[in-house]
């Protein structure tokens, strides 16, 4: 009876949530069809027309969002694959994240990587009767409602009168109970703030979820605040990253790196770049030795942060059009997608961006992993318990903009600090590593078996 009332409640709230997306569906549906017509797979996909592999067998659906999540799960995945043979279907949010997937489970064929669609109830419903899914793991916050409630329909939460009353069995779903669990749970501040508005909402989906496993106390804490009864502290499985390795120096060689300095600012945002244009300049007028590797955030904006270079009368080259001749120059721009990681391993120093300005930051764990000193600025919120553990350990620097050249100055004339700091990074990731098996453990208490 108990589950009845929250069965019945929280379709009533459901009916609430889909009309204020159906009129955004529709306000938007210009766009939408203009995306469905150009036939873009990026866009099958997000509308549901895309047809995921059949496979036989019982099947595990991982989601995250973009490549940060996906670099942080794949270790976690591929030990689930040792010792279970259930397909998985693995969705991410963005296009990045996909292509990401794509590439690092390209071996496995029983690992379908795709981009999850729009969180539309018709469009979700398309896509869990493809996949049929036995256990839905749900990476950080990915907390899409409709996915969560359609999922949870054969959860147990309905009966089966229930389901067969909703024509749930008609839509293809299995008759038997798909569990949802939710690893490296995270809410930020800001986060926390926004959800805490829909509380009236969003505590009967997170009752939905079978198992939140939170990455720190912090996050533990506002997971319950918000109406979740089934949390527990896991760890944060971003510290049990895998990257591959790279030949620093003949890449070095190749891109011709050849100055005694190697800088890399990850993931720059709005305003950052002319940060990095000033410290250019002012290593330059110290004597400095030095070249920096620019990879923005987002694409797009490459003729915006072109048109500001050549402004400022920077030196640079693109990645996509080094030559054979290009051997002198003060910023390699990166121009292409997926490539940080590597820029990461190949430098000196690393400054992750998105924390100079208010945007929250990117992950300082990359560069840590390949024993690189990190600076950040203050605006870190979206990664803080990274970033906390690697100041604590003395492997990274938290840096306010107007200070960022002098510190980088001072590091750089500084080498053995430098080197404690990369040190330092490399075991902070190895202490943490049990993250990871704690995760796996929570999931395998809600697998198929």
């Amino acid at each position: 009876l108990k589950r009845s009332k929250i069965f019945a409640k929280l379709e009533n709230k459901m009916l609430i949530y889909n009309l204020i997306l159906y009129i955004i569906y529709i306000l938007i549906f210009p766009y939408v069809l203009l995306k469905r017509i150009s036939n873009s797979e990026e866009w099958q996909y997000r509308l549901a027309k895309k047809k995921l592999p059949i496979q036989d067998g019982k099947s595990v659906w991982f989601h995250c969002a973009s490549v940060g999540e996906v670099n942080a799960v794949v270790p976690l995945v591929k030990k689930f694959r040792e010792t279970h043979s259930e397909n998985i279907y693995f969705s991410t949010m963005t296009l990045t994240g996909f292509n990401r997937a794509s590439v690092v489970f390209a071996n496995d064929d029983k690992i379908i990587p795709f981009i999850i669609p729009l969180d539309i109830k018709h469009l979700v419903r398309k896509i869990i009767k493809q996949i049929k899914p036995n256990l839905l793991v749900l990476i950080e916050t990915e907390l899409w409602f409709n996915l969560i409630n359609e999922v949870s329909k054969c959860n147990g939460i309905a009966t089966e009168t229930q389901m067969a009353h909703r024509g749930i069995y008609g839509h293809g779903y299995r008759n038997n109970y798909c569990k949802i669990v939710l690893i490296n749970g995270r809410l930020s501040e800001l986060s926390f703030k926004r959800y805490a508005k829909i509380k009236w909402l969003l505590q009967v989906i997170l009752r939905k979820i079978d198992k939140i496993g939170a990455k720190s106390a912090e996050d533990k804490e506002r997971f319950i605040r918000l109406g979740a009864n089934n949390v527990e502290l896991t760890g944060n499985i971003k510290f049990a990253i895998s990257l591959p390795k790279f030949d620093k120096w003949n890449i070095r060689q190749a891109l011709h790196l050849t100055k005694e300095n190697i800088i890399t600012i990850g993931s720059s945002r709005p305003g950052e770049e002319k940060l990095v244009i000033d410290l250019l300049h002012y290593l330059k007028r110290c004597n400095i030795d030095i070249q920096i590797i620019l990879a923005p955030r987002h694409l797009h904006r490459l003729s915006e942060i072109e048109n500001l270079l050549k402004r400022n009368d920077v030196n640079y080259q693109k990645l996509s059009a080094i030559q054979e001749q290009s051997t002198d120059y003060d910023i390699l721009l990166v121009d292409k997608m997926g490539e940080l990681i590597m820029a990461y391993a190949i430098s000196d120093l690393a400054i992750v961006g998105g924390s100079f300005y208010n945007f929250g930051g990117h992950n300082p764990l990359e560069p840590a992993f390949y024993g690189i000193p990190i600076i950040m600025g203050k605006y870190h919120q979206n990664c803080q318990e990274s970033i906390d553990s690697l100041v604590k350990a003395k492997a990274g620097k938290i840096v306010e903009k107007e200070k960022l050249s002098e510190e980088v100055k001072f590091l750089l004339q500084n080498k053995e600090l430098m080197k404690q700091m990369g040190a330092n990074g490399k075991q902070v990731l190895l202490e943490n590593r049990k993250s990871l098996d704690r995760n796996l453990e929570l999931i395998e208490k809600f697998c198929c078996h």
